[in-house]
């Protein structure tokens, strides 16, 4: 028997492991293949209980976190689920939503191949679902295949373009891998940046509670080989508005700093970097410091 894991990810890894999400939710991405599921609705009715069954592995992977040795009752679990799921898919193989229930399971038990060769065939049933792009997209990335990633991504964004995980990942994507892209003629440099600040927008603009985004947004100007730095500096200003966070605030006056630096407004960078008072912060504090004139 495979030994089941959740994945547990840093919030900053989004390219990868964002919008996998919990596969006992149901978000709107897949709002066309539950339709069509539906055709069926005692099949449907049965696929709801699997996915409902799922709320016990994360009861189990909870427990496990506060310290209770739940390794073999949730091994057999997932086993079962996954037997389940398969069973089901065998006495519906055209229908799209259990593939897609299954692949994100298996993306979480870290059985990324198998959950890969479910998002293939549910691609090969209907080429124009969402989450199925995009989860092809996360795979083809993971698995060194830009082209084939930026490909997916860009189509999971144009068929769900109020997704707003989908448009941070394919940003995160081409900040990443902006080198292989462009040397595989994929996309211009200029397109690159501009395709990526697009998708850091719209993401921020789809999903304004998610702070990361709007942090990433900010960031990326640091990416680009002209950035506008007066643009920057208003992103900056709004993030160091929107937060009673000190740590967080600190962290933001430190990158308004270099921001001011490159508008050459050094005495407000100088002030504004001696106003950062953690302690962890002080040797980025200083290192900004010493670089200004």
């Amino acid at each position: 028997m495979p030994n089941f894991t959740f994945l547990h990810h840093p919030v900053h890894s989004i390219l990868i492991a964002a919008g996998i999400g919990c596969a006992w939710l149901t978000p709107p991405h897949f709002l066309s293949a539950q339709e069509n599921a539906k055709d069926d609705p005692g099949a449907y009715e049965d696929l709801l209980a699997i996915v409902d069954s799922e709320k016990t592995l994360k009861h189990l992977d909870e427990m496990a976190k506060m310290g209770r040795n739940t390794q073999k009752e949730f091994e057999s679990t997932a086993a079962k689920i996954l037997d389940d799921y398969r069973g089901w898919i065998e006495q519906n193989p055209d229908a799209i939503l259990g593939r897609i229930f299954l692949g994100k399971l298996l993306v979480k038990l870290d059985m990324k191949e198998e959950a890969h060769q479910q998002f293939l065939a549910a691609n090969k049933i209907d080429p124009h679902v969402a989450v199925v792009n995009q989860q092809l997209g996360n795979h083809a990335a993971e698995t060194g295949n830009y082209s084939e990633a930026l490909f997916y991504l860009r189509k999971a964004c144009f068929l769900d373009p109020d997704a707003a995980t989908y448009h941070y990942q394919l940003g995160e994507l081409i900040f990443t891998y902006k080198n292989p892209l462009v040397l595989n003629r994929d996309i211009s440099i200029s397109e690159a940046e501009e395709l990526m600040m697009e998708s850091f927008r719209k993401a921020t603009e789809l999903a304004p509670d998610v702070r990361d985004f709007a942090l990433r947004q900010a960031e990326a100007y640091f990416d680009l080989l002209n950035p506008d730095w007066n643009e920057a500096l208003e992103k900056w200003d709004h993030l160091l508005e929107s937060t009673d966070n000190l740590f967080e605030r600190d962290v933001i006056r430190l990158r308004k700093a270099q921001v001011l630096a490159k508008l050459k407004r050094y005495l407000e960078a100088r002030e504004i970097a001696d106003s950062v008072t953690h302690e962890s912060l002080q040797d980025s504090k200083q290192s900004i410091l010493s670089e200004l004139p």
